[in-house]
């Protein structure tokens, strides 16, 4: 991406604003979204995984995928993926040039701008099937211009983004459950059973099928953590959508999947690196220390829209030492925001992370966890500082 382009879109801000004006300018350039055999998917978190999965599974059986992700971990282009090829620069430079007259005259948000562009090229490379995982939300999520989908997919409910979808678990349910469509698929992951009547009145509505993770045999090996319920999720969907495929078949499948969001770097010491960025997903993370060798010490960087207070409060529970640092991005929440709580604050992360070795003295394990754009950080960080003993395990 040529950085005018790049510097372009960061300074897009992403605004919540409904789906209306977005709506007209995809309609202008033809609807593109509407050309595609979408798989939706939406939740709190787990969204990633189980795209990637799903995306596993066709791809063995011979189709071409395409997959839109957010945020990107690496490089902005792993947004946008085909069978798990990152968009070229010049296939993202030149479809952004040809739209930019309608990108300038609706004021698109970064979002909106990688979705279109995400549209056009799925559409160019003619992909089988788009596996596309909402930004926030659903009802109101830019993505939700979608006319109709194969299957939309829920993976959990927890809070997060509640400033914009509510404040309550039901309310934040509510707006997941916006994108279901007509005469469709539903599939429900790990939910509270209290709050499934949301999602069936909804697919009632819309004369859809709904599918839960609670009712169907659970293949999947504990050892996998709560991966276990993403793989299970991902392995429902295409088995709802028609494809057969053994539990052993998928299986292998899955394992020979992608290096995904919780990474083992190092063995010596251990190193972790997972992008739990809400308390949902730290209560996940929080099930496999029982796995890790003590001493913990815990390395955390997150948004400052996130609830970050109740996120450390159950790291410090967990962890012998919890150290909190900053990434690059305005998004971040400083350390001197924190002020309040009693936890050690670094705000460069290579000192951050020469105390925690220091910590753990070759014998326990460093977590790291926080933002996804922590997670991307921590990627480039670990390839320059030559960690050796790589092991990526999915998460």
């Amino acid at each position: 991406m040529s950085k005018v382009i790049l510097q372009s879109l960061m300074q897009r801000k992403n605004r919540h604003r409904g789906l209306e004006h977005f709506a007209k300018c995809m309609a202008e350039i033809g609807n593109p979204q509407n050309r595609l055999n979408v798989i939706h998917v939406a939740g709190t978190n787990g969204k990633g995984s189980t795209c990637h999965y799903i995306s596993q599974g066709l791809e063995y059986l011979g189709y071409r995928v395409g997959m839109f992700l957010s945020p990107h971990l690496l490089v902005h282009y792993d947004r946008i993926r085909c069978n798990h090829q990152n968009i070229f620069e010049d296939d993202f430079d030149r479809i952004y040039q040809t739209y930019l007259p309608q990108i300038e005259t609706y004021d698109l948000s970064m979002f909106e701008i990688d979705f279109l562009i995400t549209c056009v090229y799925f559409c160019e490379k003619q992909v089988d099937y788009a596996i596309i995982e909402t930004g926030i939300g659903g009802r109101f999520d830019s993505t939700n211009i979608i006319a109709h989908s194969l299957c939309s997919v829920i993976t959990t409910i927890g809070f997060d983004h509640t400033q914009i979808l509510g404040d309550t678990l039901e309310k934040i349910a509510n707006q997941k459950a916006g994108i279901i469509k007509e005469n469709q698929i539903v599939c429900l992951g790990h939910i509270d059973e209290s709050l499934l009547p949301i999602f069936f009145v909804e697919a009632s509505h819309k004369h859809s099928q709904v599918y839960c993770w609670k009712d169907r045999p659970h293949h999947f090996s504990l050892n996998d953590g709560y991966q276990a319920e993403n793989k299970e999720l991902a392995y429902m969907v295409l088995e709802k959508l028609g494809f057969e495929l053994s539990f052993e078949k998928i299986n292998q499948i899955f394992q020979e999947g992608f290096a995904g969001r919780l990474q083992i770097v190092s063995n010596s010491p251990t190193i972790v690196i997972d992008g739990a960025h809400n308390p949902h997903g730290v209560t996940a993370l929080l099930q496999q220390f029982s796995t890790f060798q003590r001493p913990i010490v815990s390395v955390v960087s997150a948004c400052k829209d996130k609830d970050v207070e109740t996120m450390l409060n159950q790291i410090k529970m967990a962890s012998d030492q919890v150290i909190y640092t900053e990434f690059q991005n305005e998004r971040n929440l400083k350390c001197k925001d924190l002020d309040s709580l009693d936890i050690t604050k670094i705000p460069d992360l290579e000192k951050a992370y020469a105390y925690a070795k220091q910590l753990v003295c070759n014998k326990g394990t460093i977590v790291f966890c926080g933002s996804l754009y922590f997670v991307s950080e921590l990627e480039v960080f670990f390839k320059n500082d030559n960690v050796k003993n790589s092991q990526s395990i999915l998460q």
